[in-house]
């Protein structure tokens, strides 16, 4: 893609590097940069039902949109790499997809479709890549599901502050606290924990304040008791057989 002006960006990831690679070699026409900013969104439902929607630089995250109209988050993303991928026979079913930008801004390539899943069926490594993603994606949707209808509201939304800790999670090395480095609003968090009342994420975000579990510092959240979560997160997953 050097003819549009190349982005250089390193990536650990051997498959997610490859794929760089391939995109470097498609034509132009064939790929579409899209940038994106802070609380907009990509839809499933727009534009050819076979694009392939890769991030370049970013956060977003991936929800589940039910025919209600109900939204359930899967996912932050904030690693380079597909995070939309939908072949031209690809039926929708009960559910769509869309990203949320969750960065101030997030960069991405918008590919064809078509030429990207010719390029698949024969190329080794991308089609490893593709199979992983869309095996990792039914693991998550599984997991969410299964989530969201065995446990309750408490224990859901501590597993996810504890993913928080993974994902965004920076150490204070004087008090072992984990700031969570990223701003995640009440209504995002009840989205992830299938929580539709935002009232009920303040009262539970409350108690933790007030056992000093967390803290909150702006829209930033610190957790104080890293243990608390775990275990209740670990507990979470064994009953879901997870």
């Amino acid at each position: 893609m050097s003819n549009n002006g190349e982005i250089k960006m390193n990536y650990d990831n051997k498959y997610v590097s490859h794929l760089f690679e391939v995109i470097d070699q498609m034509s132009y026409k064939d790929i579409t940069v899209i940038e994106k900013t802070k609380n907009t969104y990509i839809h499933e439902s727009g534009g050819d039902k076979s694009d392939v929607i890769i991030l370049v630089k970013g956060i977003v995250i991936s929800s589940l949109l039910g025919t209600s109209g109900n939204r359930l988050n899967l996912c932050y993303s904030k690693i380079p790499g597909i995070i939309m991928l939908k072949k031209a026979t690809h039926s929708t079913g009960e559910y769509l997809c869309d990203i949320k930008i969750d960065s101030e801004k997030a960069l991405f390539y918008k590919l064809d479709g078509i030429k990207f899943w010719n390029l698949v069926s024969n190329d080794e490594i991308l089609r490893e890549y593709v199979l992983e993603y869309m095996f990792s994606r039914i693991n998550r949707e599984r997991e969410v599901l299964v989530k969201s209808i065995d446990n309750t509201k408490y224990e859901r939304l501590y597993a996810f502050l504890y993913e928080c800790t993974k994902l965004f999670g920076v150490k204070n090395s004087d008090d072992g606290s984990i700031l969570i480095d990223h701003n995640i609003t009440h209504k995002t968090i009840g989205d992830f924990c299938g929580i539709r009342n935002r009232s009920s994420v303040t009262r539970i975000m409350g108690e933790l304040i007030k056992e000093n579990i967390i803290k909150q510092d702006y829209r930033k959240i610190i957790v104080m008791d890293l243990d608390f979560l775990k275990i209740r997160s670990d507990i979470l997953n064994e009953s879901a057989g997870l």
